[in-house]
C-alpha cells in the first residue's frame, strides 16, 4: 500500500470505529466503510509529498466517510 492509501485507510477507519463505539452502528460498518472510502480514493488525483498533503487527504477521506454514514445510516444502524 503506497501513495495516498495509508492516509485514506487511517482516516476512514477512525471515522468507522468512532461510529461503532458511539453505539449507533454495528461492528460490520468498520470494514465496509473503510472499503468504500478506499475504493473511491483510487480515483483521487492526489499523491502526498508533504505532511500538509497527508492532512488534506485525511480530511477528504473523513468527509467522504461521514457522508456515506449519513446517507446509509438506516442500513448500518443498530
Amino acid at each position: 500500500m503506497d501513495g495516498l492509501m495509508p492516509c485514506v485507510l487511517n482516516a476512514a477507519n477512525e471515522v468507522a470505529v468512532e461510529a461503532f463505539l458511539g453505539g449507533g452502528y454495528r461492528f460490520e460498518v468498520i470494514p465496509r466503510l473503510v472499503e468504500r472510502v478506499m475504493d473511491q480514493a483510487v480515483n483521487w488525483q492526489m499523491q502526498p509529498q508533504t505532511i500538509a498533503d497527508c492532512l488534506e487527504i485525511d480530511q477528504k477521506a473523513r468527509i467522504y466517510a461521514s457522508e456515506i454514514l449519513q446517507g446509509e445510516a438506516s442500513i448500518w444502524a443498530q
